[in-house]
C-alpha cells in the first residue's frame, strides 16, 4: 500500500517524503538507543555464607541473602530531578530505612563549597520525605566527611522513626516484575520478631545515581540468618528458603542473575587454641553451571536467566580443624620425650666422664 502511493506523487514530494521518513526513523533510534542506556534493567539475587565469630557465644554459620535491583524502569519515586541540588555537581544519593532510622546520605564533587553541599542535601531530604509522605520527620543528627580518594563530600542526615518500620516507608515504590515479586514475602521473613536475634533485615536502601544520561534508581534488600552448629555435618541452603518462597522462582524479560557464594574456611583464636572451621561444597542445584573455585570462595552464577527455577539447593560439609595447641596429650608426649632425651644425654654425658677419670687414674 505504501509503494502504490508512493509511486502516485510525484518526485519532489516523494523526495521530502522520503527525507522527513528518514530522519525521523533516525531520531526515533537514537531515542530508543538512549531509552534501552538509561533503562537498561538488571536484577540479582546474592547468596553468601560464612562463618561469624559473636563476641561472646559459639561461631556461627551465617547465610545472608540480597535482592538487588539496578536501572528500575518503571515505579521509581517521582523526585524532582530538575532541581538544582540534583543537577549542580551531584553524583548520588542513598535512602536508608531500617528499625527506627532512616538515613539520607546526599554525595557530591568536591569542588563545590561545603556550605553549598549542605544547602543541597538539605534540599534533597526535603524532596524525599515529601515524596514518601513523611515530610515532617525528627532529624537527629548531620554531619559530612570528605573523601579525598573520590574528591567527594558527603552529607550524612539521620532521621528518626515514631515506629520500628522505617523500611515500610521505601516500600511505597517498590519494583514489581521480576525478583520485585519475592519482596513482600522476604520482607514477612526477616522483619517478624525473632528472640533469638539470630534473624533480621541488614539492608534497605534506595540509591539515585547521576549517570551520563540522566538518572537511575538502584535498590537493595539483604537479610541474614545465623545459626550454631556442629563440625563433620552437612549443612543444606535452600534458597527458596531464605527467600520465604514457594513458587518457582521467575526472572523478568531483562538481565537476571542469581549468584551463590560459599566461603571455604575461616581461623578463630579462643586463647591458646586455633580453630579454623571449613565448609566443603558437597553438591548444587541445578547443575549445569561452572563452579568457580578460588582460593576462598566458591562460586556459582546462575546468569541470564530466561526460565523459571524451581530452587536452588546447595549442600555444603562443615568441618573443624584445631591446632596442636588443642591436643593436650600431644604436648605432655612431647614434654615427655625432651624429658627423656635430656636425661639420656645427661646420663651419657657423666658416664663418659667418669670413665675418663678412671682411664686417668689407671695410668
Amino acid at each position: 500500500m505504501v509503494r502504490s502511493r508512493i509511486k502516485t506523487m510525484r518526485f519532489k514530494k516523494y523526495l521530502t517524503i522520503l527525507l522527513m521518513w528518514l530522519c525521523f526513523n533516525t531520531g526515533m533510534i537514537a531515542n530508543s538507543y538512549e531509552t534501552q542506556e538509561v533503562q537498561e534493567f538488571e536484577e540479582n539475587i546474592y547468596v553468601q555464607v560464612f562463618f561469624a565469630f559473636p563476641p561472646l557465644g559459639e561461631t556461627m554459620l551465617v547465610q545472608d541473602v540480597y535482592l538487588e535491583f539496578k536501572n528500575i524502569p518503571d515505579n521509581n519515586p517521582p523526585i524532582n530531578t530538575s532541581l538544582e541540588a540534583f543537577r549542580d555537581a551531584f553524583v548520588k544519593a542513598d535512602f536508608k530505612g531500617m528499625g527506627y532510622f532512616m538515613s539520607i546520605d546526599a554525595y557530591y564533587q568536591s569542588n563545590i563549597p561545603i556550605e553549598k553541599a549542605y544547602v543541597y542535601a538539605d534540599v534533597i531530604t526535603q524532596e524525599f520525605l515529601k515524596v514518601f509522605d513523611y515530610p515532617q520527620m525528627q532529624r537527629i543528627s548531620k554531619s559530612h566527611q570528605i573523601d579525598d580518594a573520590t574528591n567527594t563530600i558527603k552529607i550524612k542526615q539521620q532521621f528518626n522513626c515514631t515506629t520500628p518500620s522505617a523500611h515500610k516507608i521505601l516500600l511505597k515504590y517498590k519494583p514489581e516484575i521480576g525478583f520485585g515479586k519475592l519482596i513482600d514475602n522476604f520482607l514477612e521473613k526477616y522483619t517478624a520478631s525473632d528472640a533469638s536475634g539470630t534473624t533480621g533485615l541488614t539492608d534497605m536502601y534506595y540509591t539515585l545515581q547521576k549517570t551520563n544520561l540522566g538518572f537511575s534508581w538502584n535498590l537493595v534488600i539483604g537479610g541474614s540468618i545465623g545459626k550454631t552448629f556442629s563440625s563433620n555435618t552437612t549443612e543444606i541452603i535452600n534458597l527458596n528458603e531464605l527467600l520465604n518462597n514457594s513458587l518457582p522462582i521467575l526472572a523478568s524479560t531483562y538481565q537476571s542473575s542469581i549468584i551463590i557464594e560459599i566461603e571455604k574456611n575461616r581461623t578463630r583464636k579462643i586463647g591458646d587454641s586455633i580453630l579454623t572451621y571449613t565448609l566443603t561444597l558437597e553438591d548444587i542445584r541445578p547443575s549445569g553451571y561452572d563452579i568457580i573455585d578460588t582460593e576462598y570462595y566458591y562460586v556459582r552464577r546462575y546468569e541470564d536467566l530466561t526460565t523459571p527455577l524451581n530452587d536452588v539447593i546447595v549442600k555444603v560439609k562443615i568441618g573443624k580443624i584445631p591446632s596442636h595447641n588443642d591436643y593436650p596429650w600431644v604436648a605432655t608426649i612431647i614434654g615427655i620425650i625432651v624429658t627423656i632425651a635430656v636425661i639420656v644425654v645427661a646420663y651419657a654425658k657423666k658416664r663418659k666422664i667418669k670413665e675418663k677419670h678412671k682411664d686417668e687414674e689407671e695410668r
